[in-house]
């Protein structure tokens, strides 16, 4: 098959979409033809490249915003010289859903969400209720939408007319070797989080807020790992904070180092409530963290589970702190129970079940 994959953003790019398209364009590329198209802001970034067998176009937006990236009309036109037999498209909180749905005149259009809800300011709000009529069309005319999980599917049938029927659920993967970083863990109090560094959806700095709390009460560290629109702002935070010697920020890490952080830490923390699903919370537990997340949205799942524990809305700096304060055992009040042991979807299993969904929508 030749299969044209169209994302945001893409490697090495950090996200969780960033990372799922990643995942599954390594593992179809042994069998098949396939090309990413995306956008990237970074001029120094090749415009065109081949890694690990795929082919990737890069194409510098148009930038209204961060979260607002318009891309250039040649990329319809790359996609359909491409000649695809499979468009599959990433993320509906983009453009990049109407401009596949140009591209997929001969090919057979398929759509990954990864919706949130809606967005999460009053002014992308607006826009996006502005741009719903042509992702409906997106919907109407794509042979398959491929949901992450059930709490994604419900949001999607409630905001958008879709032919249930067309709708599959595949979750997230995780690396097998995660499995495997739980007995190198040698830091009690080493507190983990991964992800973009955005203070409107991830809640950063609730996070930072919250450990200057756990700080009065522990010798651990909070290692924030990742990179996003407002590292300035979190960098200043923790300087006002008085945090510099325990608060420590690291970026663009490969995957080796990204491993060695999940070993050294004993709990994970995700202050965001909106999220369809979470790749870092899944893979935390596979390593074997005590995670603390929100009991919201996509995340409810892993508390339900009996996987996580859950902090129930609204999130706030005092919320965060306790339920640290418990995984790490520091409150006396013992609240932390076992916890069932998460056996993930490996990203080979991802692979294979979309692998057979574009031979059967064929």
């Amino acid at each position: 098959m030749r299969i044209a994959l169209v994302c945001h953003r893409f490697y090495p790019n950090i996200g969780g979409v960033e990372f799922h398209v990643k995942e599954i364009a390594e593992r179809f590329v042994r069998s098949n033809e396939v090309a990413v198209f995306t956008l990237e802001d970074n001029k120094n970034m090749p415009s065109m490249e081949t890694l690990n067998g795929i082919a990737i176009t890069r194409y510098k937006p148009v930038r209204l915003s961060e979260a607002i990236r318009i891309p250039k009309l040649s990329l319809v036109n790359d996609i359909k010289a491409f000649e695809p037999d499979i468009v599959h498209v990433h993320n509906i909180h983009s453009l990049m859903p109407y401009f596949a749905d140009k591209a997929a005149v001969k090919a057979k259009l398929l759509f990954t969400p990864h919706y949130i809800g809606g967005s999460l300011t009053r002014f992308r709000r607006i826009l996006f209720q502005l741009y719903k009529p042509f992702l409906n069309g997106v919907i109407n005319n794509a042979a398959k939408i491929i949901c992450i999980s059930d709490v994604e599917r419900q949001m999607l049938l409630k905001d958008f007319v879709i032919n249930e029927s067309k709708i599959t659920i595949i979750p997230n993967g995780v690396d097998e070797e995660l499995s495997k970083v739980s007995q190198k863990r040698n830091d009690d109090e080493r507190i983990l989080s991964v992800g973009r560094l955005d203070l409107v959806h991830k809640k950063t700095d609730k996070l930072i807020k919250a450990f200057k709390l756990v700080a009065n009460n522990s010798n651990g560290r909070l290692v924030l790992v990742g990179d996003g629109p407002d590292k300035g702002k979190i960098l200043d935070l923790v300087r006002k904070l008085s945090l510099e010697e325990r608060v420590i920020l690291k970026s663009n890490l490969t995957r080796r180092e990204l491993l060695n952080e999940y070993s050294r830490a004993s709990v994970f923390v995700m202050a965001s409530e909106n999220e369809t699903y979470s790749i870092a919370v899944a893979e935390a537990l596979a390593a074997g963290l005590k995670v603390l997340i929100p009991n919201t949205s996509g995340l409810a799942l892993f508390v339900h589970g009996g996987y996580a524990m859950g902090m129930d809305p609204p999130i706030t700096p005092e919320k965060i702190a306790e339920g640290i304060l418990n995984c790490i055992d520091k409150t006396g009040n013992n609240k932390i129970r076992s916890f069932r042991r998460y056996i993930p979807y490996t990203w080979d299993a991802v692979a294979a079940e979309l692998e057979q969904l574009y031979h059967q929508v064929i």
